[in-house]
């Protein structure tokens, strides 16, 4: 692991044969976008801290099996709906010039949000629908709240995007550790109140507050652009396309959550397996943002130049970093967790200590699905993205089908390891040049090391 990782970093940080003395026009993009997000994502995980620690101890496994399976559906739902995310907005805007940059956004702002409007009028009609069928399987009260959060997730993130889009990333940095401080108070002081309902009214709380946030800071640059400003060429093609590689990836990610609420039918159990995906997570989600971040000045940085390799040397060399940096975190996670959980969510969730473990041996891969991502969108072939998530998701689908009746929220974390390897080697068949094979070796074997660092410390 470590002559392939030093190799891997050692290639990246010097830009594959680039003499060391030779400066590249991304480098200071690199430092300014990465750094600009870091103060963001320190609050970002240490909020997900809270709301994976604080939030089940209180709500106990049962109630927190509910609360997270509502917070997974939100979450799921929120970006499947998104046409292509961030990403979107942060290749298409900035490769505009810079005058146009504000009433382009504006057009894409009010496209994206009819087709999510639509797609929500369904979900809703939909999640009527079944609270009305079948209200012992879907309490109406924990649906509508459920609802509620989604619809005002939607309108948060549109806004939060179209911040970023205009590379004014620090507000976007901030979204996700605000959203989840909030989240973690309001969801305790609602369990207090009302039981799991309050608990999960907390999530249509948090996303109240941000979507109200977002909209104050969209206000000035949107509602003065001009409207009717022409969209870029193929935008709303690539949102499409690149939807449904977020889709496939949002599921392998977290639909061990549904899976275990499904094929294992236990409550708990489902509480043990979105302790240990929301663990898993909170590292993922940093080094993911960490990239899309980097995405806009990427773009506007060479906006004018047919040749994107300068931009995915600057890819590679934050993919290297921040796999050294992944497996660190998840090895320290993995030696403490039999000894720290115990103490952190108490006695009742000692059972998910080895779904915890298994789910942490994903984190080194979480830098090459991130690379995937962003050189899908910098080539504009997002169908290569979706090859490589729809092969992960159906990795996913077969081992959650086979391991969760057995081993429940254990099963689900292999399932969730098992898609995520699937899905990053695919990758490397698509886009060789950036995820080479040194980098491939050296994110598995992280991946077996932490599997086999968890059997020695007796985490598995």
């Amino acid at each position: 692991m470590s002559s392939a990782l030093g190799e891997s970093v050692g290639a990246a940080a010097t830009g594959g044969n680039r003499s060391p003395a030779e400066p590249s026009a991304t480098e200071p993009l690199f430092r300014t976008a990465v750094g600009s997000t870091l103060w963001g994502k320190a609050l970002e995980l240490s909020a997900q801290i809270l709301l994976v620690a604080a939030v089940p101890r209180v709500l106990g496994p049962a109630d927190y099996g509910v609360f997270a399976l509502a917070l997974t559906v939100v979450s799921v739902s929120s970006l499947s709906m998104a046409l292509g995310g961030p990403t979107l907005m942060s290749r298409f805007i900035p490769a505009v010039s810079p005058g146009e940059r504000e009433a382009v956004a504006r057009t894409l702002l009010v496209r994206l949000a009819r087709w999510r409007g639509l797609f929500l009028c369904a979900m809703v009609i939909c999640a009527i629908t079944l609270a009305a069928a079948a209200p012992s399987t879907f309490p109406p009260v924990i649906v509508l709240l459920a609802v509620a959060a989604l619809v005002l997730d939607v309108g948060a993130t549109l806004a939060f995007q179209a911040m970023l889009a205009l590379q004014r990333a620090t507000a976007w940095s901030f979204r996700f550790g605000v959203q989840n401080t909030i989240t973690v108070a309001a969801a305790l002081t609602g369990y207090g109140i009302a039981g799991v309902e309050g608990a999960v009214a907390g999530l249509a709380v948090a996303s109240g507050a941000v979507f109200a946030w977002g909209a104050l800071l969209a206000r000035r640059p949107l509602v003065t652009a001009r409207s009717g400003a022409p969209l870029p060429p193929g935008v709303l093609r690539f949102g499409a396309v690149h939807a449904v590689g977020n889709l496939f990836e949002q599921f392998t990610y977290r639909g061990a959550v549904v899976a275990v609420a499904i094929l294992a039918g236990s409550s708990v159990e489902t509480g043990f397996a979105a302790l240990a995906v929301g663990i898993a997570m909170a590292g993922a989600y940093v080094i993911w943002q960490l990239f899309t971040a980097q995405l806009p000045g990427l773009v506007a940085a060479t906006r004018d130049e047919p040749d994107t390799s300068l931009a995915e040397r600057s890819l590679r060399h934050l993919g290297a970093l921040s796999l050294a940096g992944a497996f660190a975190l998840a090895a320290v996670g993995v030696c403490l967790i039999p000894l720290v959980a115990p103490v952190v969510f108490g006695d009742q969730f000692e059972g998910a200590v080895p779904a915890m473990a298994i789910a942490l041996a994903m984190l080194p891969l979480a830098p090459l699905s991130a690379l995937s991502t962003q050189t899908a969108a910098l080539r504009l072939r997002p169908e290569l993205r979706v090859f490589a998530t729809g092969a992960g998701v159906s990795a996913f689908a077969v081992t959650a089908v086979l391991a969760v009746p057995h081993w429940e929220a254990t099963g689900g974390a292999v399932a969730l390891l098992a898609g995520a390897a699937v899905s990053v080697s695919v990758s490397r068949l698509m886009f060789p040049e950036v995820i080479d094979r040194r980098l491939l070796a050296a994110a598995l074997s992280g991946s077996a090391l932490l599997l086999g660092l968890a059997a020695v410390t007796g985490a598995v």
